[in-house]
């Protein structure tokens, strides 16, 4: 079944989360990305496993889209993409439940997410205002 990837990349918001082809990792396979910055289109990955202690825990019990227990990587991974090459990685995508927008963070958990994404010691000065800008708590 198509979809049209170019949607779900314009209608794409903070916090939201997608799951698209990773080619950043190895092997290559497919991850959920959370959107930290619509603007620049940045991303933190996230992962079954725990690579330190910038990772944030997210439960599957408040983040539905989740198979199991995660964590969001807080850490030097920022994932940075095009437009186009969103749109690719996206179109990958051939399970119909993880096309698009699959979930967005839980709001109770972003407060703390901002406070260590402000205490980075991997982002910039500028990267930190951006995504903060962007990563509105509501």
């Amino acid at each position: 079944m198509f979809f049209d990837a170019q949607v779900i990349v314009r209608a794409l918001k903070p916090w939201d989360v997608i799951y698209p082809f990773d080619t950043q990792v190895r092997p290559n396979k497919h991850k959920m990305w959370a959107c930290v910055s619509r603007s620049d289109l940045w991303f933190y990955r996230i992962n079954t496993l725990s690579y330190g202690e910038a990772c944030y825990p997210l439960t599957q019990a408040t983040h539905g889209f989740l198979t199991h227990d995660s964590f969001l990587g807080l850490s030097g991974d920022l994932i940075r993409v095009s437009e186009i090459a969103l749109e690719h990685y996206l179109a990958k995508q051939e399970e119909k439940a993880k096309q698009g927008i699959v979930g967005k963070i839980d709001a109770a958990a972003r407060q703390n997410i901002r406070d260590r994404i402000s205490d980075s010691a991997t982002l910039s000065p500028s990267q930190i205002r951006t995504m903060l800008t962007e990563l509105v708590v509501s």
